[in-house]
Parts: C-alpha cells; structure tokens; sequence
C-alpha cells in the first residue's frame, strides 16, 4: 500500500504538467493564427511535444482547448486569493489580479480580441465562458463576505458587489472588442468605482489601507 500511495502524486504532477504544456503550446498557437480553424489539436500536441492521444485525454476537442486558457487563469486566480498569506482586501486583490492577467494579452491586443471573439463562435464556447465568469463570481463573493463578516449566502451584499465586479470587466472586455479604448485603465478604474461604493463595509478598514 506504501508502494502505491508514493507513486500517485508523481503521476498527478506529471499529469498536471503535461496539461500546462497542452495549454501554452495551444495559447502560441491560437495567438500565431489569424483564424481558429488554422488551428489543429496536432499541431498543439506536436507543439507541446506530446502524442495527439494524450492531448485528447485532456481536451476532447478545439472548444475546450481554446477555453483553457481561462480555466488556467481561474485556478490560479482562487490559488492566489485562497493563500493564507495574502495580504490586502478583496478589491485590491481583484485589481492586482486583472493587472497580472491582462498584461501579455495586451503585448498584441488584435490578436487577443479575435482569439476572445472565436469563443463566440459556438454554443459551447459562450457556455463555457459564462461557466468561468460565474466561477469567478462565486470565488469573489466568499472572499468579499469575509471581508465584509458577512454570510456568502443568498443575494446578499458579496453576491451582489462580486456580480459588479466580474459584469464590470465583462463590460470592459465587451468595449475593448469593439472599440479602441484604454483597456487596461478602464479595467482598473471600473474596479476602483465599485470599490469606492462598498470599501466602507469592510471590518477590517486596516486590509483596505
């Protein structure tokens, strides 16, 4: 039994790096491109330096590998706000955060407006996209009714302020498909509206210095 259980976290990690080498050969890949289509899940298993079978335990077809990425983004993003060490209130957190994820998609922001559009082009990518945003939602809402000592519940205030959050940069995103705007300024100052409307609930007012 010792034997076995020593071997499990070896072939996770392995499978977990495996995954991340799925998804950033598939990220290059779908920056590179003009159209999704260019794109076949031989070329991200060949790019990644692993057989196309393997690719397709992780990912069973194109949506779910261009619908990656976000996941990736998102498990590192409750990671980092579920850290028992971190430091600041929810908001400064969410800020800090959108800083960090947008920075490389803004090095070439065409090709990061078609990639996010080409997630729209089925059902099953808008879907998955709505999926992710709620997930965000329910990580911020948790984490903001701590900082508010409030229950994470119902339609409370953290539901309600998270749902600000995560529709705010939504909309942002919306406008910066759409239009030429300053995309990270808006982000941040769409997180520092909400912020001056709830900050005060905070119980804690040091975490929000």
């Amino acid at each position: 039994m010792s034997e076995l259980s020593g071997k499990f976290p070896k072939r996770e990690k392995k499978k977990a790096e495996t995954r991340k080498k799925i998804i950033l050969a598939s990220l290059d890949l779908f920056f590179e491109r003009d159209s999704s289509d260019d794109v076949t899940l031989e070329e991200v298993a060949e790019r990644a330096g692993i057989h196309v079978q393997t690719l397709y335990r992780h990912f069973p077809n194109k949506v779910s590998l261009m619908l990656a990425g976000d996941q990736h983004y998102l498990d590192q993003f409750e990671a980092f706000i579920k850290d028992p060490i971190r430091e600041g209130d929810t908001f400064s957190i969410w800020r800090e955060w959108l800083k960090f994820a947008y920075r490389e998609f803004l090095e070439d922001e065409s090709k990061y407006k078609g990639l996010y559009l080409r997630k729209f082009e089925s059902m099953s990518g808008v879907a998955g996209l709505w999926k992710i945003q709620n997930a965000y939602e329910d990580i911020l809402c948790a984490s903001l009714a701590r900082d508010f000592g409030m229950s994470a519940e119902g339609m409370g205030l953290p539901r309600l302020v998270a749902g600000m959050l995560t529709a705010g940069n939504a909309a942002v995103v919306r406008r910066f498909t759409e239009q030429e705007i300053d995309f990270m300024g808006e982000t941040l100052e769409t997180v520092a509206m909400v912020k001056s409307l709830f900050s005060h609930l905070i119980v804690d007012q040091a975490k929000s210095a």
